[in-house]
């Protein structure tokens, strides 16, 4: 299976459900039509939970779901990093000018034009998240037997 890297807290945001679009430089080939989401080890940028609550109307209650998850967890700070968190169907790719983004989708990506937004439907979250090493580009990952219908 084909993995994508993503920095936090854009990962987890794909990963509830919250982002159905990610936008990048480029375009997957073709045959790829799933994808594990997996979290970079990148630590999230400081002051992240305040810089969603400034986003347009619907952001900060979109929100609202992943705070929710982390209080649960006790790691109202902390975001899972170095992890694959979710597994995406991609439902669709398209140069980022051929999409009308909603208003609080429009700041969750980069929507320049010359990019592709790709996309995504969760199917499936991993919980706890499976510890990974990610890379760049895409990449091959096979979820642990047992983990993944």
């Amino acid at each position: 299976m084909k993995a994508l890297t993503v920095h936090q807290p854009w990962a987890s945001l794909l990963a509830l459900g919250i982002k159905h679009w990610e936008t990048r430089s480029w375009r997957p080939p073709a045959d790829v039509t799933r994808l594990a989401v997996h979290a970079s080890r990148r630590p999230p940028l400081a002051g992240w939970e305040e810089m969603l609550r400034h986003y347009p109307e619907g952001v900060g209650s979109a929100m609202r779901p992943l705070m929710e998850w982390l209080t649960r967890r006790g790691e109202v700070a902390a975001l899972p990093t170095g992890a694959v968190l979710a597994i995406c169907n991609l439902l669709r790719v398209s140069p980022t000018c051929g999409v009308g983004p909603s208003p609080h989708a429009s700041r969750l990506g980069d929507w320049s034009r010359g990019r592709w937004a790709w996309n995504l439907q969760v199917v499936h979250v991993f919980n706890p998240p499976i510890p990974a090493r990610g890379q760049q580009g895409l990449w091959e990952w096979e979820p642990p037997e047992g983990r993944y219908p």
